[in-house]
């Protein structure tokens, strides 16, 4: 937006070798906003350094943002549904860094050189995002015990073994009615046949002891 609005990227200005960020420029930490831009306001909120000022950043959120004025030809529903082309696509094609790891353009401190002390110092740190004391005492209150679940020997349960073969899915409520009738049935009609049959042969034996006498 405010490359948009001004006709260079917030990094550099117009004309300039050396690079001139934003809080360098007083736009950050004095809430100046850009005075040849119209939407200056919008710009100045957006990018004010105090996160207890800055536009989006109460309870609110994006919501805040959406009910700008700016903003008051978008529909954002239409535009999150794929029913509403976005106003600006950036170029896929466009470089906007070419290098990730030249950080001195927006740093003002030069000349730092990191030894084999800083190493072993930075290596000492922990990688993931939750401290390991953090870790140790949620184990302690064993709150995921039910997930610590391992096989013989510290091997994987049967639930996250592929190669085990998956538990029968249980039978619903339905399911087991429709058995127990089915067994009902069952006993029924074998109970009816064997009844036909002992009604067979007892006609039968009377006939034979009729046709004896």
């Amino acid at each position: 937006m405010f490359g948009r609005a001004q006709g260079h990227s917030c990094e550099r200005e117009v004309n300039t070798s050396s690079p001139k960020p934003l809080c360098a420029s007083g736009l950050w930490a004095g809430g100046k906003a850009p005075q040849a831009s119209p939407h200056g306001a919008l710009l100045s909120q957006l990018l004010t350094k105090d996160a207890k000022q800055r536009l989006g950043c109460q309870e609110e959120g994006a919501a805040e943002v959406k009910r700008h004025p700016f903003f008051r030809n978008m529909n954002f529903k239409r535009l999150e549904a794929g029913m509403l082309d976005p106003p600006f696509i950036p170029d896929p094609r466009a470089v906007y860094c070419k290098d990730v790891l030249d950080i001195e353009q927006f740093s003002t401190v030069k000349g730092v050189n990191l030894d084999h002390t800083d190493d072993d110092f930075y290596s000492k740190f922990s990688t993931g995002s939750v401290p390991i004391p953090w870790q140790s005492e949620m184990i302690e209150t064993e709150c995921f015990k039910e997930l610590n679940v391992f096989g013989p020997n510290g091997t994987l349960s049967p639930d996250l073994n592929r190669g085990h073969p998956p538990e029968p899915p249980k039978r619903g409520l339905l399911q087991r009615l429709f058995k127990r009738q089915h067994q009902n049935n069952s006993k029924s009609s074998a109970s009816s046949k064997t009844s036909f049959n002992h009604h067979i042969n007892s006609n039968h034996v009377s006939s034979n002891s009729t046709g004896s006498s």
